[in-house]
């Protein structure tokens, strides 16, 4: 009986402190990428290696997760309710997303995400939501794909649209 009331008094100091743990995971993240850029090589002063970049990043993820678990407050946030299941459904639209988009390009599927998000997130009307998805869709495509040239999986739709 008395194992129990001991454990149930430290759990609440444990629950606490989860609010570090996405600082802590970014942190160890961050460091595992860093040790692996540095695997692909640096480069010197007149040639940039392949690691180089993803290091730098990697050093500025690591100062901001340091930042984080250093000033970061409790109070700072909002109680997991119900409504905030609605964050894991949006990261589940985004991973069905990039699913659908090596399958069928680009279009397709980034004007179904975006009439979702509409739709679930911002609560647009469908009169609203749907030429806004589709606009955004063929925009980001004409920027990516026509203007700057970034190869896109090819869809069923005009070769990659």
């Amino acid at each position: 009986m008395q194992d129990v009331s001991l454990r149930t008094a430290a759990a609440p100091r444990w629950h606490s402190q989860m609010y570090r743990l996405p600082g802590v995971i970014l942190l160890v993240l961050s460091v595992y990428f860093a040790l692996e850029s540095l695997k692909l090589g640096l480069g010197d002063a007149t040639r940039v290696g392949p690691g180089l970049w993803p290091l730098m990043i990697c050093v500025f993820t690591a100062a901001a997760a340091g930042t984080l678990l250093l000033i970061d407050k409790r109070s700072d946030y909002e109680a997991w309710t119900r409504r905030s299941l609605r964050l894991l459904v949006g990261v589940a639209a985004l991973a069905l997303f990039i699913v659908a988009f090596g399958l069928v390009g680009f279009v397709l599927p980034a004007a179904a995400l975006m009439l979702f998000l509409l739709r679930f997130f911002a609560a647009e009307p469908w009169r609203l939501a749907i030429p806004i998805a589709l606009a955004t869709a063929v925009c980001l495509y004409l920027i990516f794909v026509v203007a700057l040239g970034v190869p896109f999986p090819a869809g069923p739709i005009a070769g990659g649209l």
